[in-house]
């Protein structure tokens, strides 16, 4: 008799090992199946590069778990000096100045945001493991150059912020520009798209940064040449006034013409 109860009394102990077992399992799992969610239970916003990013430098984030066909709505904060390129749960973004910026995704009730830092060195090209693709810009390709004052330490100057009209393969894809300088002024090159090595990603605006920094006072001539095409205008520099003289709408269109 007493040999049997302590059959059942370690019956038990075991059976509730067992499920303590279970439970620890299935906690372990829950928490698995969450390592990609915010904790209001929306889906996390993952991101290519969070620190260290470079000015010009193209970040890729995705917004995970959404459904096809399904409406995602960007955002950059501050949104200053930045460009958004976006296509479905993706987007790439350039950020044209140092700071910390938060990027947002917003599909249906589902919100995500990641922090990201950006330092002050310029992006020069990527050391992708695979060689990227350098496309030639199309024929007839327009560029859109809006135009923002960046100042520092008492210095100011002049950011441009590029993007194609025409499409190229990948989303993180980017604009390849040269600027130069000399006493009469600058002169800024597109030549190309540089499509990063592997990159299977949809079709997207190609985009960049050109930094006229910093900028004297008076007027200097401004050169830009598109797939070997050249337009010229002038910007005059008064106090921390900026006035720009373009002429041309066929092949670089700039805006605003006056910064203040």
């Amino acid at each position: 008799m007493h040999r049997t109860i302590f059959h059942s009394q370690n019956t038990h102990i075991m059976k509730k090992s067992a499920f303590l077992i279970l439970s620890l399992l299935l906690t372990i799992c829950i928490s698995a199946c969450k390592k990609n969610t915010t904790d209001n239970g929306n889906p996390g916003l993952e991101a290519s590069k969070t620190n260290s990013i470079k000015k010009g430098e193209p970040v890729v984030f995705t917004l995970p778990e959404t459904s096809a066909g399904s409406t995602v709505n960007w955002s950059v904060s501050p949104n200053a000096n930045t460009q958004l390129n976006t296509s479905g749960n993706t987007a790439s973004v350039l950020f044209g100045a140092k700071g910390t910026y938060t990027v947002t995704a917003e599909s249906g009730t589902s919100t995500a945001t990641t922090s990201v830092s950006v330092t002050d060195s310029i992006y020069t090209g990527g050391d992708a493991p695979i060689p990227p693709t350098i496309l030639p810009l199309v024929t007839g390709e327009l560029i859109n150059i809006s135009v923002s004052r960046v100042d520092s330490n008492s210095i100011t100057g002049l950011l441009f912020i590029a993007q194609t009209t025409h499409n190229y393969p990948c989303i993180s894809n980017y604009l390849i520009s040269e600027t130069a300088t000399d006493a009469s002024g600058y002169t800024i090159q597109y030549t190309g798209v540089n499509v990063p090595g592997g990159c299977a990603g949809n079709n997207a605006k190609a985009g960049g940064f050109n930094f006229l920094f910093p900028f004297p006072t008076g007027t200097r001539t401004i050169t830009i040449t598109v797939a070997g095409k050249t337009y010229s205008g002038t910007i005059t520099k008064s106090g921390d006034s900026y006035t720009i003289n373009w002429p041309d709408t066929t092949g670089v269109i700039i805006s605003p013409t006056s910064i203040q």
